[in-house]
């Protein structure tokens, strides 16, 4: 008797949720379609954004690294080295002489960097950690370099130069189909060309070798080439889809978690929940009802937002794609529904926060909108080993 009971209860609130949705026909409206209109601005971008086929390896010509590169603003003029020692002196000696440069020298690690921190001359630090003795022919250095890049005006990345060294990532922010700094010959950013720092490390093993065995090899010329990459396609929509997908989701489904939390407190607001409770309703076929009224529309939306995107459209260089393959439109459908499954909880959490209707369409916008926010924040360091 009782599950006939909750039946007739739960029949009788998926009516009451129809009528409402009828009578507010814009409303409705709006809460299927605008998910469908970010989906049909992301088939625009797809329209406007080149796609070009690779069909030859992209090769690149040899780089020399005997002699320091261009810097478009103040020229290093001299460099550092610690510690201070006899074999130490005499390889800074060949370095000096081979880069053209000054030297400066300190006892320690810790005072060549606090006096070279600040230097626009100074083209960096090399740092002796292991050094020829009796016992041991090993020599092992690092090289110091300004932690801000001094030479970023030859920068060819695509977001304008570096910034930092960029050690803490194992890999780019926004990996690309093709090569990376595909129109840079020595390799873009990090700018280990650019800076010098090939260059220093070349003249510092070849002044090591001259010194250990007493020859020269100062003669040979060496050079450095990128490895060539395979034909390719070449599609910047997938940089695009990368950085505004999430944020085009978070857009599309945002009216229908204010319409629903709206309304929902609205019921709790005029104590109509609370005098079907009295009635003998259950709590739980309350949620459900509006569970199932949620689902409905957004299984509605998640189905013509995956069959936008397998639309193919004409690119403006010609020929005719879609954001993604008619074989994934099932891998999309089953995570938009997933999507809307989570979206669906979460609006409910906002409602019970809230006893007034708008405000608690107020606190459902922002709440849904600084959801965002985490991803934003977390994205950038994805690829951060820390």
């Amino acid at each position: 008797m009782g599950r006939k009971r909750n039946g007739q209860h739960y029949l009788l609130l998926l009516w009451k949720n129809y009528l409402l949705s009828r009578r507010m026909l814009i409303r409705t409206f709006l809460e299927i379609t605008l998910p469908v209109f970010f989906a049909i601005l992301l088939l625009g971008i797809r329209r406007i954004v080149k796609s070009e086929i690779i069909t030859e390896d992209t090769n690149y010509k040899p780089f020399s690294i005997n002699e320091l590169p261009n810097f478009t603003e103040i020229k290093p003029s001299t460099f550092a080295y610690a510690p201070n020692t006899t074999f130490t002196k005499k390889i800074a000696k060949r370095v000096a002489a081979d880069l053209k440069l000054g030297v400066s020298e300190y006892a320690t690690e810790e005072d060549l960097v606090h006096n070279i921190r600040d230097s626009t001359v100074t083209l960096g630090g090399i740092v002796f950690t292991s050094l020829p003795n009796e016992t041991s022919n090993d020599i092992t250095y690092k090289i110091r370099l300004s932690s801000k890049p001094k030479n970023t005006g030859q920068s060819t990345s695509l977001f304008g130069g570096d910034t930092d060294w960029k050690t803490n990532l194992l890999y780019i922010v926004f990996p690309l189909v093709g090569p990376r700094e595909k129109n840079s010959t020595t390799g873009g950013d990090p700018g280990y060309y650019r800076e010098g720092f090939l260059t220093l490390q070349r003249s510092i093993d070849f002044a090591i070798i001259n010194e250990r065995n007493l020859s020269s090899i100062n003669e040979i010329k060496l050079e450095l080439q990128r490895f060539p990459y395979p034909p390719y396609k070449s599609d910047n929509f997938v940089l695009i889809i990368q950085i505004w997908f999430p944020f085009l989701l978070i857009m599309s489904y945002i009216f229908s978690a204010i319409n629903t939390v709206k309304n929902i407190v609205y019921e709790k607001e005029k104590g109509l929940k609370e005098a079907m409770k009295v009635m003998g309703l259950n709590s739980w076929i309350h949620w459900l009802a509006w569970f199932t009224r949620s689902i409905v529309f957004l299984v509605i939306a998640d189905v013509l937002i995956s069959l936008c995107y397998v639309i193919k459209v004409p690119l403006s260089n010609g020929g005719k794609s879609s954001v993604i393959g008619e074989s994934s439109i099932t891998l999309l459908f089953v995570f938009l529904f997933s999507y809307s499954i989570t979206s669906i909880c979460f609006m409910f959490l906002i409602s019970s926060l809230f006893d007034k209707a708008n405000s608690a369409a107020a606190g459902a916008g922002g709440l849904w909108f600084i959801s965002y926010l985490p991803y934003a924040f977390i994205q950038p360091r994805y690829a951060s080993n820390e």
